[in-house]
């Protein structure tokens, strides 16, 4: 997709079929880059250049409505939270700030709600939180989730949203390794997981069924497996889908399709593949996806699905020692 220095990514599909690919890209500065492809090639744009000085779209996410696109990420040298979208005509002119108090906006992570309202869960690096913001009426309503400060509460966080407007946010505990989930009713904290065998390191990602029940994956212990956390059955369950995933890595990105089924990407570091698991056959399988190797292992990835159920992944890779990272796209759709 593209070949010079792409960082974290976040990729999604259109009713349409329509690709869309967010990235970040080093060069001079970091800039936020958006790649489409639509049947015939990469069509690529530069959305945010900081001015040429700024280093933008870092920590990006993004989320669809119909045929529109929002988007979140972080300026690491305004050290703001920006967020962007796309009409299915044109972008809007310049970014909003949608916390700009300071050292708020890693790990961002946006969904948007049946209303067509963005809502952002996102990491506050000077309180060492997790914080959500939501775009209601003209300005954007800023919310303190967790404020556990002392355990590093928000880090890798993702945020989903149920049919019915519930708002649901799964986060890293960096100090004690713990999976915790958030709900919205004066934002209800629970730990999912953690303690020995169980812990979490790392990315977490989140999606909710119609019944508003929620799916989380994520790496646990120290060999970085891959997990699955649900309240589907009222407690929560876990179960460990691929246990051969190596001692570093612990990306990971989950959807659901139109028949309940899960679909998830990810990171095996110990093979250097990138993987792709699935309970669509009824039980869990994986397969490799792509090789990394003798890169330096992947960067980033993404996983979307289209409205066959098909998945799409997007992943940045290390090519060398010195970190020059290429931005790839898989997908098992023909």
């Amino acid at each position: 997709v593209d070949a010079n220095g792409c960082r974290e990514v976040s990729l999604a599909v259109n009713s349409y079929g329509i690709v869309h690919i967010l990235y970040a890209q080093q060069g001079t500065n970091v800039v936020l880059r958006w790649a489409q492809w639509s049947g015939g090639s990469w069509f690529r744009s530069t959305l945010d250049d900081g001015d040429g000085t700024n280093n933008v779209g870092r920590y990006n996410s993004m989320a669809l409505y119909g045929q529109e696109l929002h988007l979140s990420y972080y300026d690491i040298t305004a050290k703001e939270l920006l967020y962007q979208t796309f009409d299915g005509v044109g972008w809007m002119t310049g970014p909003d700030v949608v916390d700009g108090t300071g050292n708020a906006g890693e790990h961002s992570s946006i969904a948007v709600g049946t209303d067509g309202v963005p809502h952002i869960a996102y990491y506050d690096t000077i309180n060492r939180d997790l914080r959500a913001a939501s775009l209601l009426g003209d300005g954007w309503n800023l919310t303190l989730v967790d404020d556990n400060g002392a355990n590093l509460v928000g880090e890798y966080c993702s945020i989903a949203i149920a049919p019915n407007g519930m708002l649901a946010i799964s986060s890293h505990a960096g100090s004690s390794c713990d999976l915790l989930y958030a709900t919205y009713s004066s934002w209800i904290i629970e730990k999912v997981a953690g303690g020995t065998g169980n812990r979490c390191f790392g990315n977490t990602d989140i999606v909710l069924d119609d019944d508003n029940n929620a799916y989380i994956s994520y790496t646990a212990d120290t060999e970085y497996d891959l997990m699955l956390a649900t309240n589907a059955g009222g407690a929560w369950t876990y179960t460990r889908i691929d246990n051969t995933t190596g001692g570093s890595g612990g990306t990971t990105s989950i959807d659901m399709d139109a028949d309940g089924k899960l679909h998830i990407a990810y990171y095996a570091s110990d093979a250097g593949e990138i993987r792709y698991a699935t309970n669509a056959g009824g039980a869990w399988a994986w397969e490799k996806v792509a090789d990394t190797r003798p890169n330096w292992g992947p960067n980033d990835l993404s996983l979307g699905l289209d409205s066959n159920g098909k998945a799409h992944i997007a992943y940045s890779f290390f090519e060398d020692s010195g970190f020059s990272a290429s931005l790839k796209y898989a997908t098992n759709a023909g």
